[in-house]
């Protein structure tokens, strides 16, 4: 079986028949399985009596990449002392990991939901340092004055899929229906404008720090500080 990979027997939420099937917790760069999770077909295991497929959520999905020593975790969990408790481990791990093989210590971050996780993954394999973008995010709602994009009614996401190099593409999701109903974007200079600014000031870099001191990498990290 592949890494990270295990059998469990399901229940079909078609037809109510159990059956054994292989799922999948562990992903890594050029994987089949990150293929299938692009693609929505992640632990999306056909039900061999009906013959109707259904997604399986297993708690926890990782994303490991060696060669950037990144490492990516997405937990089900939702209460703060669990999610305090993930980061403290998590933490953990990576001065384990960096000790262990005697490497960089790695990046870890930590996301509570599918779409985040994707977002997290191509951010990283285009060399975007998530906290600019989070950061830009929140300039993004700033810039609207409040009356047409609201953070608690709206998130927005990395549009991975714009072909466009001089713009960054940002999907408008309403978070109760869970639907896109927009979309904006930055000019791509803006952000590499930012991305000069902040690594020529070590009081902004602190800043940057400040605004997001752990794992979970959020523009609602801004909104709390």
């Amino acid at each position: 079986m592949p890494e990270g990979s295990y059998q469990e027997t399901v229940c079909c939420p078609h037809c109510d028949q159990h059956f054994e099937t292989e799922l999948l917790r562990s992903l890594q760069p050029d994987s089949p399985a990150l293929r299938a999770l692009l693609n929505s077909t992640l632990n999306c295991p056909r039900c061999p009596h009906c013959g109707k497929s259904f997604r399986v959520e297993t708690g926890q999905l990782i994303y490991k990449d060696p060669d950037t020593a990144f490492f990516l975790l997405q937990s089900s969990a939702e209460d703060p002392e669990s999610i305090a408790s993930l980061e403290q481990e998590l933490d953990s791990l990576a001065s384990e990991i960096a000790w262990q093989e005697n490497m960089p210590r790695p990046m870890v971050r930590l996301v509570f939901n599918r779409e985040d996780f994707i977002e997290k993954i191509f951010l990283q394999q285009r060399g975007l340092d998530d906290r600019l973008v989070e950061y830009a995010k929140f300039q993004l709602f700033q810039n609207t004055g409040g009356t047409r994009l609201l953070p608690q009614q709206q998130r927005l996401l990395f549009d991975f899929s714009n072909s466009d190099d001089e713009k960054m593409q940002f999907i408008v999701f309403d978070r109760e229906s869970g639907k896109a109903d927009a979309s904006l974007h930055l000019p791509m200079q803006d952000f590499r404008d930012m991305q000069q600014e902040f690594a020529q000031s070590e009081e902004l870099q602190k800043e940057l720090d400040l605004l997001f001191p752990g794992c979970v990498v959020n523009v609602e990290n801004v909104y709390e500080a």
